[in-house]
């Protein structure tokens, strides 16, 4: 029997979403995005992604092509404990302004450790998208990705 996987996109934004919401992995790296979903003039993200580090191990981020669409630098700094990845993002020396639409903010890669599940969450209180004008852009969503390690 085959099977047909479809990602239904009926999220309204501005929102923070993580994908896929629903992986299943053996001992290889895993992939999670942090996708911004219909977002107006941002120029600046803290982001707080939090898994369990009995299942998880968190390797290393790199920085999703969304920020390429305004053109210049891209800022990052991230730091990462045991539970958590904090990772700040900020565009510089593009174009004036913001960036507007939906993409990839960052990828995320994780090793498993042991068999199980769990899950990798964002916090809406904890993650912060600033616009060009300083002001925080409010967040309809609250995400989780669903990790199946076999």
């Amino acid at each position: 029997m085959d099977t047909l996987v479809f990602f239904i996109n009926a999220v309204q934004g501005p929102a923070l979403l993580l994908v896929p919401k629903y992986q299943e992995v053996t001992t290889d790296t895993l992939k999670i995005a942090l996708w911004a979903e219909e977002i107006d003039d941002l120029l600046a993200a803290r982001l707080v992604v939090s898994y369990d580090s009995s299942y998880l191990d968190f390797s290393y981020l790199t920085i999703g092509d969304f920020w390429s669409k305004k053109g210049g630098e891209v800022i990052c700094f991230d730091s990462s404990n045991k539970e958590e990845v904090v990772i700040n993002l900020a565009t510089a020396l593009g174009q004036k302004g913001g960036i507007t639409g939906s993409g990839v903010l960052a990828n995320l890669y994780f090793v498993p450790l042991n068999s199980g599940e769990t899950q990798i969450e964002t916090s809406q209180s904890e993650c912060i998208l600033r616009d060009s004008k300083q002001n925080n852009i409010p967040l309809r969503q609250n995400n989780y990705s669903r990790i199946i390690i076999r």
